[in-house]
């Protein structure tokens, strides 16, 4: 076995800014706004939206597969989660779902580049503007400097945390189109600890090495690669230790190159064109391709999906099935029981592959050779 590879996320760098910018992203948003956890940023643009429109009783439009701290935000601004079913064989929103859940108490709705794939921002503004709706995206999987144009949505919101595109363990933003966009997101009720940071970073960077990485993998009450449901509690700002440590991470994101994920999808293609997998890759985007936090593949079934991983997990190549259910599913959320047959298909056939900085062309390589002998 070569290691343990982690499932994504690159190395932390510590060293402190001397100026902050005041948008270090550089994207065309009018202002930058920093909460404690992608969590709390995201809660904050469903605040502003509900601020904006003045519902007494708002709801938000979710796809019903992803990420369960979509719900937690949602429930802290005090929106109604209205979950929505997948286009088939994509990570996105149906849009005509979208607009049939459409109701007088609609506020927003909440566009995901799942594993940094651009949602179909521009039709889902034009269905948000044709009812006077926020459209807030998600850019947490996403690569920030392919988020450069700001012209589809409201609020953008980024997470810095374990394993995202820029990561700092914890932290989060909402960068606003407009001023008077920006003028409705709320102020964080506290601060998070600054202290243990530099700790953290650097036991992260050292056992993310895959000789090593079998060690938080097993370790109890980490929980890596479960979902699960967790209730976001406060509203916190961003520590100072992180957000001096932003600007360092973010040119080290920006030197990096897309080469392993070019590599993966050429190796892939193969795979794609005989139907053992289906490529989201090359089926959702066009070149020049965005670039991806995790390779994502759809496998025919779920029992062909299982029997994959379980192979490749058994080889250290840190794949994972990501999100097992669509969200009604996940223990602890407590929604209504209802059929996403696109969602559930879904996260049945879901799998993804490492492409940050620790995979090799010998990983890439492991991973062909497990592929090939699993299609024969």
């Amino acid at each position: 076995m070569i290691g343990v590879l982690p499932p994504a996320g690159d190395p932390i760098s510590l060293r402190p800014a001397s100026v902050i910018s005041a948008n270090p992203f550089d994207l065309p948003y009018d202002s930058v706004h920093f909460y404690g956890s992608g969590t709390a940023a995201l809660a904050a643009a469903i605040r502003a939206a509900i601020s904006r429109s003045e519902k007494p009783s708002p709801e938000i439009i979710i796809p019903a597969y992803g990420c369960p701290a979509l719900i937690s935000a949602a429930r802290y601004a005090h929106a109604r989660p209205v979950l929505v079913d997948l286009h088939p064989e994509t990570p996105w929103l149906a849009i005509r779902e979208v607009e049939a859940h459409v109701t007088a108490n609609t506020v927003a709705i909440l566009a995901v580049n799942l594993f940094g794939i651009p949602e179909r921002l521009e039709a889902l503004q034009q269905l948000a503007r044709k009812h006077h709706l926020s459209l807030i995206e998600d850019g947490a999987q996403s690569f920030f400097h392919d988020l450069a144009d700001g012209s589809h949505s409201d609020y953008l919101v980024l997470s810095l945390g374990r394993g995202k595109p820029v990561s700092l363990l914890g932290g989060g933003s909402v960068l606003a189109r407009t001023k008077p966009l920006a003028d409705h997101l709320p102020a964080p009720d506290s601060t998070t600890s600054s202290s243990q940071f530099r700790i953290a970073a650097i036991a992260y960077n050292l056992l993310r090495n895959p000789r090593l990485y079998w060690i938080p993998k097993r370790l109890p009450g980490l929980s890596l690669g479960e979902t699960s449901y967790s209730p976001l509690r406060s509203l916190t700002a961003m520590d100072s230790a992180r957000i001096h440590a932003l600007m360092a991470n973010i040119a080290a994101a920006r030197r990096r190159d897309n080469g392993t994920m070019l590599r993966m999808h050429h190796v892939i293609a193969p795979f794609h064109e005989n139907e053992v997998v289906l490529d989201l890759l090359a089926f959702c985007c066009e070149q020049p391709f965005p670039r991806l936090s995790r390779y994502p593949l759809l496998l025919p079934d779920r029992i062909r999906r299982d029997s994959l991983l379980k192979r490749l997990d058994a080889a250290g190549m840190g794949a994972t099935a990501m999100y097992q259910t669509p969200l009604p599913e996940v223990p602890g959320i407590d929604l209504a029981v209802e059929s996403f047959p696109a969602a559930e298909d879904f996260s049945d056939r879901l799998i993804t592959l490492p492409i940050h900085s620790g995979v090799t062309d010998r990983h890439i390589n492991a991973i062909v050779s497990i592929l090939g002998d699993f299609s024969n």
